[in-house]
C-alpha cells in the first residue's frame, strides 16, 4: 500500500461560469489529491499508472501527475 499524492486537473465542462468568464482561462488548474492505494500496474505506452483502493475503485493516473508516493 503507498500514499500516492497527484495532481487532478479541474473538469472545465463541469465549472459554473458567468457568461463572460472563459473556460480556457481555467485550462491547467486542479488540486493534489492524497489517497491511500495499492498499485495494480504501469502502462508503458500510455505512462499511467492502476491503483486500487480498499473499496475496489480503480484508479488511472498519468505518471506526470505523480507529485509524491510513500510507501506505507
Amino acid at each position: 500500500m503507498v500514499r500516492l499524492q497527484y495532481f487532478e486537473e479541474a473538469n472545465i465542462a463541469h465549472l459554473n461560469l458567468a457568461p463572460f468568464e472563459d473556460p480556457e482561462a481555467f485550462h491547467g488548474f486542479g488540486w493534489v489529491r492524497t489517497l491511500e492505494l495499492v498499485p495494480l500496474e504501469l502502462d508503458e505506452v500510455t505512462q499511467e499508472v492502476l491503483f486500487q483502493d480498499v473499496f475496489g475503485t480503480v484508479y488511472s493516473v498519468q505518471f506526470s501527475d505523480i507529485v509524491n508516493i510513500e510507501l506505507m
